[in-house]
């Protein structure tokens, strides 16, 4: 899914129709919607009940806080390439595709998926 993100993003730095960059950001949030799901559900699964709450809220105020970051480095990228739309947004879309593939291939995040496939909901 983070993969898919990615290249949906990149993709959208190359498009010149309104209509195909709108299929691409529909394919984008749906995406996203997606990874949110999944990492919100683990998160609650493998944390103790009585943390629950205050993981929960650090990892939303993390992500919350994270979003006027990124609001700031699309801006500065967006000078220093000189406005140039489809490189930031290839940038980008690299960048989340090879963040992706780098964290399915690293051992700690694939134990703790596999522990959690195994144990099951509740």
């Amino acid at each position: 899914m983070v993969v898919g993100t990615g290249a949906s993003f990149a993709l959208a730095g190359l498009v010149r129709l309104p209509l195909g960059a709108l299929g691409l950001f529909f394919l984008v949030g749906a995406l996203t919607g997606l990874i949110n799901i999944v990492v919100m559900t683990l998160f609650q699964v493998s944390t103790p009940a009585e943390m629950r709450g205050r993981v929960m809220s650090l990892v939303i105020a993390l992500a919350g806080a994270a979003t006027p970051l990124g609001m700031a480095l699309g801006g500065v990228l967006g000078d220093a390439t000189a406005k140039n739309v489809p490189l930031v947004y290839g940038g980008a879309g690299a960048a989340i595709g090879l963040l992706g593939l780098a964290s399915a291939g690293l051992g700690p995040i694939r134990d703790f998926l596999a522990r959690d496939e195994a144990r099951g909901p509740g």
